[in-house]
């Protein structure tokens, strides 16, 4: 799904050594206790200043999660020896757990040092048709810098048969679905559709990653084969639903053409970083689903998006703004159907 948050218990989870603190903001040393951490033995310091409100998709509630920083590579525990030797590469650097995104992976924040960077590492074993393999990320990466799209530049990545990383260097900007003030609203909406113009633009020959339905529809029909759909976690018109069932819907209503364009494949506002005084765009992110798609993969959920008044606070202006830039020049109109299919594409994912 577009936006499924990471979900933490009530009082808080330990993932590969990261203590991350929930709702109840208790204390690090009673959670540390709690899972089986020592007080002082690495917990250093809760950063109650960075806890990030986080929705799984717009109009939902928004839940509170901190980030608390960890020192030593000690206190990774189980991790293999190779995701050590990359801690102590960046030794210089304060490691921050970062718990805010869609991207299934651990996240880590590097402070410090020389510049700042981020790391995501993942279970080796994630395929690259879910969008959060490391190794697809870096690639789609590489690409998209050689064609001029703004994206992070990849200070290194690899694996060690367990886990894999991925170091980027961090980008600057404000998400474009941070609370802007009004009146930056519809031009923080036209940046968004003009980095879907230059993403759509780009020459569809060169481009070497394939997201078309003859390849994300039986990924589709695996995840629910696996169990792998997030039932809780639908869309409001689809609550309820079965796998089974989203899968019948997703064939009968299946496009019998597509327009291809190179897509990011989940450009939702917090994908996409804006510069805060002039709004233009100043990187794309999690770009592992990135490949050839019908437009409207990409329009379906940044509209979706857009179309809330409250979180990520836009609305039916920004909506228009957004129809407005992006459809310059442009003959073909916006297929209501296809976006539908498109929403309900990402459900599986």
């Amino acid at each position: 799904m577009a936006r499924q948050a990471r979900r933490l218990p009530r009082h808080g989870a330990v993932r590969g050594g990261i203590l991350a603190v929930g709702e109840d903001r208790q204390t690090p040393a009673r959670l540390g206790g709690a899972f089986g951490l020592k007080a002082g033995g690495g917990v250093e310091q809760a950063l109650g200043g960075l806890g990030r409100e986080l929705s799984p998709k717009p109009g939902r509630p928004r839940r509170k999660v901190e980030c608390v920083v960890i020192s030593g590579a000690e206190e990774f525990r189980g991790m293999d020896s190779e995701l050590r030797v990359l801690r102590r590469r960046y030794s210089g650097h304060e490691w921050v757990a970062v718990n805010d995104g869609a991207s299934g992976a651990d996240v880590f924040r590097l402070r410090g040092g020389t510049r700042e960077l981020f790391v995501k590492v993942a279970a080796a074993d994630v395929s690259a048709a879910s969008g959060l393999s490391v190794p697809a990320e870096a690639e789609r990466l590489v690409w998209l810098a050689e064609e001029g799209i703004p994206v992070p530049r990849v200070v290194e990545s690899g694996g060690d048969g367990e886990v894999t990383w991925l170091v980027t260097e961090a980008v600057p900007g404000r998400p474009a679905a941070a609370r802007w003030p009004r009146q930056q609203r519809q031009d923080v909406a036209v940046a968004l559709a003009g980095l879907a113009r230059s993403l759509h633009g780009l020459d569809r020959e060169r481009c070497p990653f394939d997201r078309s339905l003859a390849v994300t529809v039986p990924q589709a029909a695996r995840a629910v084969a696996e169990g792998s759909v997030d039932l809780t976690d639908l869309d409001e018109e689809r609550a309820g639903w079965s796998g089974e069932r989203l899968l019948a819907e997703l064939e009968r209503t299946r496009p019998a053409t597509e327009d291809l364009v190179v897509c990011h494949g989940d450009l939702c506002p917090d994908n996409v970083l804006l510069d805060p005084r002039t709004c233009e765009v100043t990187g794309l992110i999690d770009v592992g689903r990135a490949g050839l798609a019908d437009r409207h993969c990409d329009l379906a959920l940044t509209l979706r998006e857009l179309a809330h008044e409250e979180d990520p606070w836009f609305g039916p202006e920004c909506v228009a703004a957004f129809l407005r830039e992006y459809g310059r020049g442009r003959e073909e109109a916006v297929s209501e159907d296809r976006l539908a299919f498109y929403r309900l594409l990402d459900e599986f994912f």
